[in-house]
């Protein structure tokens, strides 16, 4: 069962964080000679992702460096996954994450779904998605602007284009993000996803609306 309510508890407090820390800001942009274009909400927003992104990757690469040491001697050898997502004004953009499943994935059975056994994961892919921290690299996607620390989940094209031209249009102006009510509502996906035997509808009807 699905507690969403307490799981959109968690993303207010969050929210309420960031809001107040980008308050805090506003007061002391002028003490700071803080240029125009950072005076800005979307200013704001990108000078926050910069700073929390590069400050992230600063502190967690000494823990990353054992998990690319480990990727590149399993498995296929590789350390990093890219795949398309749709991202701001309707661009393609890669995604970056640690490689836990088999390059060519998505075209093997299970396609875009994975579930909690799969037999495409590679040796340390089981713990890498169930910790999240294969979804660490999405700092540097955050950093270049490619993404945002909070936002909508960053989806595949097929899925974005299951959208109604509603929902296209409110995100068509927004960068996708790291975190937001779809990433924490939904966190367990996997496991969900093996509760239902047509994994495609659930996913399109319940999931892609957050």
């Amino acid at each position: 069962m699905i507690h969403i309510p307490a799981f959109k508890q968690c993303f207010i407090w969050i929210n309420d964080f960031l809001m107040k820390t980008l308050f805090i800001f506003k007061l002391l942009e002028d003490i700071l000679f803080v240029p125009e274009y950072y005076r800005t909400y979307t200013g704001m927003t990108r000078f926050f992702d910069i700073f929390f992104s590069g400050l992230a990757v600063i502190i967690l690469f000494p823990f990353m460096i054992p998990v690319m040491i480990g990727l590149k001697l399993t498995g296929e050898h590789y350390i990093f996954y890219g795949q398309k997502r749709v991202g701001k004004y309707g661009k393609d953009f890669k995604l970056l994450k640690f490689a836990t499943m088999l390059k060519d994935s998505p075209n093997l059975s299970g396609g875009l779904y994975t579930s909690a056994n799969d037999p495409r994961m590679l040796p340390m892919g089981k713990f890498l998605r169930k910790t999240k921290i294969n979804e660490l690299p999405q700092l540097l996607n955050i950093f270049i602007g490619q993404m945002s620390v909070v936002g909508y989940r960053p989806t595949v094209r097929e899925h974005y284009a299951a959208y109604p031209d509603e929902a296209k249009q409110k995100i068509y102006h927004s960068k996708p993000g790291l975190t937001g009510i779809g990433s924490i509502v939904f966190r367990n996906e996997e496991d969900i996803l093996q509760q239902f035997e047509d994994k495609k509808s659930f996913h399109q009807k319940i999931i892609n609306p957050y």
